[in-house]
């Protein structure tokens, strides 16, 4: 596509009207990265139940949520190797910032437990398109 056709597109175009869409949705993207490795390369064998549990308190925040299976890798620089896993992102989109602010406290709890019980050296989680990272030696 051409530069002068995308801005065409951007102009002109209501892609909420083609699709039939009643509004488009507001909020801002949280997500909760959940392994499927300890931090030395070992499964852990209970990512289901980590899912299960950002489910219920991401739908408390947003009032839905919903996962992706994705595959990735990072260093583990202490022992200069790359850890190859499934992790699953589960996210919600936050219209509500008083569902937000009065949940925080269950999900920083959420966050410490999952990075303590799963062997972390870090947690990671987006919000509204900022990477946050926990490290271990805070939780």
């Amino acid at each position: 596509m051409s530069e002068d056709n995308t801005a065409e597109l951007e102009k002109d175009f209501d892609f909420g009207t083609a699709i039939g869409a009643s509004r488009a949705a507001r909020g801002q993207k949280l997500t909760v990265y959940i392994p499927s490795k300890t931090k030395d390369n070992v499964e852990f064998g209970t990512q289901r139940k980590w899912v299960l549990k950002a489910f219920d308190l991401l739908a408390k925040i947003g009032g839905g949520a919903s996962a992706v299976i994705t595959e990735g890798v990072w260093l583990n620089s202490e022992k200069g190797q790359t850890v190859r896993e499934e992790t699953v992102l589960v996210y919600t989109y936050c219209e509500d910032a008083d569902k937000l602010i009065a949940n925080c406290p269950a999900l920083k709890e959420f966050l410490y437990e999952l990075g303590r019980e799963t062997e972390q050296g870090q947690i990671f989680v987006e919000f509204d398109s900022e990477a946050y990272v926990i490290d271990d030696t805070d939780y």
